[in-house]
């Protein structure tokens, strides 16, 4: 069987994007915060828990990490179905982003935890998949809204 065209290119990106981050034999990395650390990304298809917040976020907090981490193939003319390239076209979209990102579905990064680092990873931090998963469980406002979520009770005298 003749290896296709695709194949190669896929290879080729691959093995192109391999960085290693030193020249030498490199062991796992030390834990890390999971909130800091893209290390705990998990594998496609596993649960996530995201980070909790004490707000809740608006599209100026949801903003970057899609432009960053999604906007490269959901744009108009790219390969997602479809367009995340502005809150209008975010907000009726915002159940899905975080059930995506929260099943770990999106974004789709193949490598595990043990993976060398590689360029251009396409992983998502705990506090990033909270904040977009409490934008779109607060309704996808466009504004943050910095009430605290739970009701403070004054002390008594």
């Amino acid at each position: 069987m003749k290896p296709t065209i695709l194949a190669f290119a896929l290879l080729g990106a691959a093995v192109g994007n391999l960085v290693l981050a030193q020249s030498t034999p490199v062991s796992p990395p030390a834990p890390q915060d999971p909130v800091q650390s893209r290390s705990a990304q998990s594998s496609p298809g596993t649960e996530r828990t995201p980070a909790p917040l004490d707000f809740t976020p608006g599209w100026a907090d949801v903003a970057p990490t899609v432009e960053a981490s999604c906007a490269s193939c959901h744009r108009a003319g790219g390969i997602a179905p479809f367009a995340l390239e502005s809150y209008e076209q975010a907000r009726p979209m915002a159940a899905a982003m975080a059930e995506a990102v929260r099943s770990g579905q999106m974004p789709p990064w193949m490598p595990g935890g043990r993976t060398p680092p590689l360029r251009y990873e396409r992983k998502l931090t705990d506090q990033e998949i909270g904040v977009i998963v409490a934008w779109a469980e607060a309704g996808a406002p466009q504004e943050r809204d910095m009430t605290p979520s739970t009701p403070q009770t004054p002390g008594q005298p």
